[in-house]
C-alpha cells in the first residue's frame, strides 16, 4: 500500500470515528466555542450601554446608532464566531458537509440575512424592548437544534422575557437598555451552559 493510500485510509477512519462519536453523542454536532456565546454577550451589553449613554447625553438618532454602534457590534461578534467556527473545525473532524448539517447552516445563513433587515426596518419604525428581546433570542434556536440541545432552556427563556415587555408594554431608553442587558446575559448563560455540558461529555 502506498504512503497516499495509507493516508487516504487513515482519514478516512477519523472521520468515521468523529460520526460515530457524534452519533454516540445524540446527534448534536458543537460548532463553535462556548466563548463565542460569551464574545456575543460582551459586545451586546458594551452596545446596549453605549447606546443608553450616548441617548441620555446626546440624543443620539436611531439611524446614527445603527450605523456607529450596532453596527460595529453585530460584525465584531460575527467575526468572533467565525473565529471560534473555524478554530473547531480545524481541531475536529467534522462531517460537515453531510445533508443535516450542511441544510442547517444554509438555513442559519438565511435566517440571518432576512432577521437583519427586519432589524433594522424595526429599527427605523416600530421596534420595542421585547421584539429586541425576541429577535435576539431566535438564534439560540440553531445551536440548541444542532448543537446543544439543553439550549432550549435558554432559548424558551428569552421568549418568555421578551413575551412579558411585550405584553407589559415596557417602553422608552431605560426599558431599551434593561432590553440590551437581558440579551447579553441570555448569551453568557448560554455560553456557560455550552460550557458545562462539553465538560460532561469530556468526562
Amino acid at each position: 500500500m502506498t504512503e497516499e493510500k495509507e493516508k487516504e485510509l487513515d482519514k478516512r477512519v477519523e472521520d468515521l470515528r468523529a460520526v460515530r462519536r457524534l452519533l454516540a453523542e445524540g446527534n448534536e454536532i458543537p460548532l463553535v466555542h462556548p466563548w463565542a456565546f460569551f464574545a456575543w454577550a460582551f459586545l451586546v451589553g458594551a452596545g446596549a450601554v453605549a447606546h443608553y449613554a450616548l441617548y441620555v447625553r446626546t440624543g443620539i438618532e436611531v439611524k446614527t446608532a445603527l450605523v456607529w454602534i450596532w453596527l460595529p457590534v453585530l460584525i465584531a461578534a460575527s467575526l468572533a464566531e467565525a473565529v471560534s467556527w473555524a478554530i473547531r473545525i480545524s481541531k475536529e473532524s467534522l462531517p460537515l458537509l453531510n445533508r443535516r448539517v450542511g441544510s442547517a447552516i444554509l438555513a442559519a445563513i438565511a435566517s440571518v440575512i432576512v432577521l437583519t433587515v427586519v432589524i433594522i426596518h424595526l429599527a427605523l419604525v416600530a421596534i420595542t424592548p421585547g421584539l429586541a428581546i425576541l429577535l435576539g433570542s431566535l438564534p439560540l434556536v440553531f445551536y440548541a437544534q444542532i448543537c446543544y440541545a439543553p439550549l432550549f432552556i435558554e432559548t424558551f427563556a428569552g421568549i418568555a422575557v421578551g413575551l412579558l415587555f411585550e405584553f407589559a408594554g415596557a417602553r422608552g431608553p431605560a426599558s431599551f437598555l434593561v432590553a440590551g442587558l437581558a440579551v447579553a446575559v441570555l448569551y453568557a448563560v448560554s455560553g456557560g451552559h455550552a460550557h458545562l455540558i462539553e465538560r460532561r461529555r469530556r468526562g
